[in-house]
């Protein structure tokens, strides 16, 4: 069974709280002086009094809800001993009145912090929606590759096996609430994230999300997993900028590897992120202004990176008209502009060192994306 709909159930604000606090305490401080006046109006009827003032019934009063009650003073007319009674209940109703609606607070706390209904502080991140077998794999290479994960699932028992695979709350914030809700978009940090992967559980989910996410970011860059392959044009007229099927994928790797399988095993192996010395990966990164290869042709760049750092460059992707346009086989007079994202064949160490020599990290970041003209 999914989990409440945290857009539709009410929530304790920090508002909220802070009313519910101040209401206590006036209560209290009308109780307080409420009693002592009693006490002090029906003591000075005595005619030997213990409590002689309006601060000696304060000084009873207090001591009295704060169940310490010394002794030194105290009602001795019976209205005041009633007084003093209603006061001795009311502390021990009050007392466990207290304990009781500040443990409700932690729990409710501790309930919103684990179901994610603070807003994530990340910024340059993803947002993966939907939680599911891929979503797991696709998260852990995303992690891999250096980015921070904000995740949105609708169902609530799937937090705890969200955090139980991906631990490090410093990497993934994950939260509760349905797909096309603004509420949880602005848990996302949706404005500052650099892009959005789609991973519902059927194609119509996907189209719905990618058309919401679409009119409360218009330019976010979102990649969407469909099954249906002829959906494809529909969901990148909703707004979608990468589209996978997984029949169309699995269909040309079973072809592949059916007539060449040294290709098969050759891209299977690239499309994992590096995780050992050894392996190998294709990965892009951003050419930065001023850098001694900006400009230059793209023989003489793939030679000169090979030779700094062992990458090898095969290719480049170049802003225009608000999108990349990747040249898909550069030709050796090809020239490499600043800004250009390099397409690079490399393993751990290359990676590192290219990184370092471009003085860029690897991957596409938020402040990268080209916007349409207005």
């Amino acid at each position: 069974m999914a989990g409440p709909n945290p857009g539709k159930t009410k929530r304790t604000s920090e508002s909220e709280i802070t009313l519910k606090i101040a209401q206590i305490v006036a209560i209290l401080i009308a109780f307080f002086l409420a009693s002592s006046y009693l006490v002090y109006v029906f003591e000075s009827r005595s005619p030997s009094p213990l409590i002689l003032s309006f601060p000696d019934a304060m000084w009873y009063t207090l001591v009295t809800l704060g169940t310490v009650g010394y002794g030194d003073v105290y009602p001795v007319t019976a209205a005041g001993r009633i007084v003093g009674s209603i006061v001795i209940v009311f502390s021990i109703g009050f007392i466990g009145y207290s304990i009781g609606r500040f443990g409700d607070y932690l729990l409710e706390n501790s309930r919103r912090k684990f179901l994610g209904m603070n807003r994530t502080r990340f910024s340059g991140h993803y947002v993966v929606i939907g939680w599911n077998g891929l979503s797991r794999i696709v998260i852990k290479e995303v992690l891999s590759a250096g980015f921070r994960v904000a995740l949105l699932t609708h169902d609530e028992k799937a937090i705890t096996e969200v955090r139980s695979v991906f631990p490090d709350s410093k990497t993934l914030f994950v939260t509760l609430g349905p797909y096309e809700d603004d509420t949880g978009y602005e848990r996302l940090n949706i404005h500052e994230a650099a892009g959005a992967i789609l991973l519902c559980m059927n194609d119509t989910q996907t189209l719905i999300t990618a058309i919401r996410l679409r009119e409360v970011r218009p330019d976010l860059t979102i990649t969407a997993y469909i099954e249906n392959s002829e959906l494809k044009r529909t969901v990148v007229n909703a707004g979608v900028k990468y589209v996978i099927s997984p029949n169309e994928i699995v269909g040309r790797m079973v072809a592949s590897a059916t007539f060449e399988p040294d290709v098969s095993a050759f891209v299977e192996d690239i499309l994992s992120t590096t995780t050992e010395s050894n392996d190998i990966d294709i990965q892009e990164f951003r050419l930065p202004d001023g850098h001694e290869i900006g400009g230059m042709i793209f023989h003489d760049a793939c030679e000169l990176i090979e030779e700094k750092t062992g990458a090898r460059l095969i290719s480049f992707s170049r802003a225009a008209d608000g999108s990349f346009e990747l040249t898909k086989n550069p030709a050796r007079n090809d020239t490499v502009k600043s800004n250009d994202y390099l397409i690079v064949l490399v393993n751990l160490v290359t990676s590192e060192r290219l990184s370092e020599y471009l003085r860029v990290p690897q991957g596409r970041r938020l402040a990268d994306t080209p916007r349409r003209p207005a």
